[in-house]
């Protein structure tokens, strides 16, 4: 690890989303949970020049990941209809590796890209103007490592995440602003030669600030 032409990852996992209002005035704005809610995931990562001594290119490589919600329905309130709702995220950028030390030795990344994290309600009519419908498209920079313990080894990751866009809830409501971050680490198993097994979490955090004008549709 930390010399690698490419490296792909492929996961089945469990997410949940908790979206809530605070201060709200207005009745028209609703909260929402859900937990937890089974998908697939995959990425890869590609240091092409990984094979040459070209000083930090042969570090710099193409990252990529992506996953989807399975099966995700969401419920209504007020009469129990069922709402389809889909879940969908990917990134993709480059990341540049910074070996410490010997094979042994922890091996850092420093990372940035784009990305998108969507949470969509098939809604329609008044209900379509109350769900938090969300689609985030994000620049991001982060600090990621590898830190090995005997046979074993650490994942860790900060991201901050810079919004280009997010949705509906967003557009909602009079001089918006937002910002994100996502952290979060695994537990990494060699079970046989270029091949591991990973125990992993992630939390992924979206601030919004709102200065709702007394009329405003949504306040």
């Amino acid at each position: 690890y930390g010399r690698e032409i490419f490296s792909i990852t492929a996961a089945y996992d469990f997410g949940g989303r908790w979206f809530d209002y605070n201060d709200q005035i207005t009745g028209n704005l609703r909260k929402y949970d859900v937990v937890p809610a089974s998908g697939i995931a995959a990425g890869a990562e590609v240091y092409p020049l990984a094979t040459t001594d070209v000083t930090v290119l042969k570090d710099l490589g193409i990252v990529g990941r992506f996953g989807t919600a399975l099966g995700l329905g969401s419920t209504r309130d007020d009469n129990g209809d069922e709402v389809t709702t889909s879940w969908l995220h990917f990134d993709v950028g480059l990341r540049f590796r910074l070996r410490t030390g010997s094979e042994k030795a922890p091996v850092l990344g420093l990372h940035g890209g784009f990305g998108m994290n969507n949470f969509k309600f098939d809604a329609e009519g008044a209900l379509a103007g109350e769900v938090p419908s969300v689609s985030y498209a994000y620049l991001k920079v982060g600090l990621d490592g590898r830190i090995p313990i005997g046979p074993v080894a650490l994942g860790l990751f900060f991201d901050y995440l810079g919004a280009v866009s997010a949705g509906d809830v967003y557009d909602r409501f009079t001089d918006p602003s937002i910002g994100g971050i996502a952290f979060g680490g695994s537990f990494i198993v060699p079970i046989a030669s270029g091949f591991e097994a990973r125990l992993g979490a992630e939390y992924q955090r979206w601030f919004y600030a709102f200065v709702p004008v007394v009329g405003d549709t949504y306040e």
